[in-house]
């Protein structure tokens, strides 16, 4: 399984989460946005002057991000932290490639179309967030405002050619690298919530305090439902279909990684804290709070 390197950190899953939210958001009558705040504990979004949030969103465009910071990974992974670059091309043919989208007319065509879309969203946003950092024992704040993750694109020739935007691109040169495979490009025009698993495992599998821990092949159920913003959360559940937590979070969830595992892409079971043993699984999903306390016991197949 091809694999590529790729920035990660707590700003990038905080966008995955916030495009989510953007397909769920009501356009003005003249389908312009001035300005949209969505306020959660993890950060706040704001869009301003978008006429595409009517645009379907799905895993296309998270990809496209994705594929975006990994050719950033790339090209300044072993530079200097005060020598990078921040604007990144990539071919339309790479982008279907790696997509597996036909190499046709019609599919370059509509690809790029797409990308316009998602490319001016992308732009038009900014991001706000704060995190947590241990330093010496100590809990330390550290806050990130009006960060956008694209500062300026176009399509030329055949090529896409994006510019991170300075504090963004600054946050992900300093961020973890991580090893991501590369069939999840392809996984996720497919399944969505299969793609936010998968990704989520490979980034904790290859963090290194994780390895370095022993507790890379180890995740929490709750960690895990917290990162696939596809898998609503049980607040959202009781709010608008009551008593229905497995249709709506157990079964999808169980059905991407059993989807992962079918594609050859992990293995995987369910275990307790430190991997230990499981006597009475149906116990333990017999409701959503036990079940959160559960563990993921898996594998990243390289």
């Amino acid at each position: 399984m091809e694999r590529r390197m790729k920035f990660q950190g707590p700003g990038t899953d905080l966008v995955d989460r916030f495009l989510i939210r953007l397909a769920e958001m009501k356009a003005a009558p003249d389908g312009i946005l001035e300005k949209v705040d969505i306020r959660k504990k993890q950060g706040q979004l704001v869009v301003r002057k978008s006429n595409t949030l009517n645009c379907p969103f799905s895993a296309y465009s998270h990809q496209v991000l994705d594929l975006l910071i990994i050719e950033l990974t790339e090209q300044n992974g072993l530079r200097s932290k005060s020598d990078y670059h921040l604007t990144v091309t990539i071919p339309l043919h790479t982008i279907l490639e790696y997509m597996a989208i036909p190499q046709t007319k019609a599919s370059r065509d509509e690809t790029v179309k797409r990308l316009k879309k998602e490319m001016e969203l992308l732009s038009s946003i900014s991001l706000a967030w704060v995190e947590i950092e241990k330093n010496n024992g100590k809990e330390e704040r550290k806050s990130y405002d009006n960060v956008k993750p694209i500062s300026g694109w176009a399509i030329k020739k055949g090529t896409l050619i994006a510019t991170f935007g300075e504090k963004f691109g600054d946050y992900l040169i300093n961020s973890h690298l991580t090893s991501y495979p590369a069939a999840l490009l392809k996984l996720g025009n497919r399944d969505a919530t299969a793609y936010f698993v998968g990704k989520k495992l490979a980034y904790h599998a290859g963090l290194k305090n994780n390895i370095n821990k022993g507790s890379n092949e180890c995740i929490s159920v709750r960690a895990l439902l917290a990162s696939v913003p596809t898998i609503p959360t049980i607040d959202e559940v009781d709010a608008d279909d009551p008593g229905h937590w497995r249709r709506r979070i157990l079964e999808p969830f169980e059905k991407a990684l059993d989807k992962l595992s079918k594609e050859g892409f992990i293995t995987w079971s369910y275990c307790g804290r430190g991997r230990s043993k499981i006597d009475d699984l149906d116990g333990w999903k017999s409701n959503i709070y036990s079940f959160q306390n559960l563990y993921i016991n898996f594998k990243v197949k390289l």
